[in-house]
């Protein structure tokens, strides 16, 4: 006894744009996070004794460069350079990811991602 395969019909001209693919998902979920996470490293790095040191000038750093990767105006890039400054010289954040929290946060009460 011989079973037949069944046949299957394809619809042409299907719409995907409900679809994402696995590297949009995953831009879609951790793409808002990642300047809180590049944050919160360089205030990990500049942790102990090198926060003094260290810690407003890889600060300042970092926070330009996500400033620059979210495409913020130049007079906003200066003030979150400053406050990215300030927050990886106070001494005892290394250890929190307070960045990151506020970051999930922020992208939790957003806009939904469309």
């Amino acid at each position: 006894m011989m079973l037949d395969k069944p046949t299957v019909k394809v619809k042409e001209n299907v719409e995907t744009s409900g679809t994402n693919t696995f590297s949009e998902r995953i831009y879609n979920a951790l793409g808002p996070l990642a300047g809180g996470i590049i944050l919160d490293c360089m205030d990990l790095v500049t942790s102990g004794p090198f926060c003094l040191l260290l810690g407003p000038i890889l600060g300042a750093l970092a926070g330009w460069w996500i400033t620059s990767i979210y495409q913020f105006p130049k007079k906003d890039r200066i003030l979150w350079s400053a406050i990215a400054a300030i927050y990886c010289t106070i001494p005892f954040t290394g250890i929190l990811p307070v960045a990151t929290i506020i970051s999930a946060i922020s992208r939790f009460k957003g806009e939904p991602a469309t």
